[in-house]
């Protein structure tokens, strides 16, 4: 959805610890596995991987199907969601996934085209991160430091991803609407 400003905070994620403690027991097998997002193409696919939580075919929500670590899981996305809630009012989760954007990697600069983006608001918390990994929306250019919540909006607006660190950078991300 549209939003006034890029950048939208929300809060800090009380539960961030015992979130990335579940976070670093995913493999790499694991990260790998997911192909969808891959096989689409786009400008997200070369250097990241995706564990869906809550995930609809083709962009939809019509279609969600929950991934098996969705029972471990369900407990932050709560959290993330009733952080949403609580600046938005009554919504649903229409998605939920981890993005891994690898050391080095990064994403360029794009617009997204999924119909989603423009149906919900985009929830980031930084679950693995560095001062070297940076987001930029239009001319805005934020790091958000770990455990914080934020929404951003990135919908009909140029943006780009960099991770300028030696450590992989891990978000969950939750869309509401």
């Amino acid at each position: 959805m549209n939003e006034e400003m890029s950048f939208v905070p929300l809060g800090i994620l009380e539960s961030i610890e015992s979130l990335r403690e579940h976070v670093e027991k995913i493999t790499n097998e694991e990260w790998l596995g997911f192909k969808e997002r891959k096989n689409r193409g786009g400008a997200a696919s070369a250097n990241t991987d995706t564990i869906p939580l809550l995930w609809g075919k083709v962009d939809t929500v019509a279609s969600q199907e929950e991934h098996e670590h969705m029972s471990i899981f369900s407990k932050y996305i709560d959290e993330v969601a009733g952080l949403g809630i609580t600046k938005y009012g009554e919504s649903d989760i229409k998605r939920a996934f981890f993005a891994r954007l690898r050391a080095g990697g990064k994403i360029p600069r794009h617009k997204d085209v999924g119909t989603i983006s423009k149906k919900t608001h985009r929830i980031h918390v930084p679950v693995v991160t560095s001062p070297g990994c940076v987001f930029t929306v239009g001319n805005e250019l934020m790091h958000i430091p770990y455990g914080e919540v934020w929404v951003i909006d990135n919908t009909d607006r140029y943006h780009s991803i960099e991770n300028n660190s030696n450590i992989d950078r891990i978000h969950l991300i939750v869309d509401i609407g």
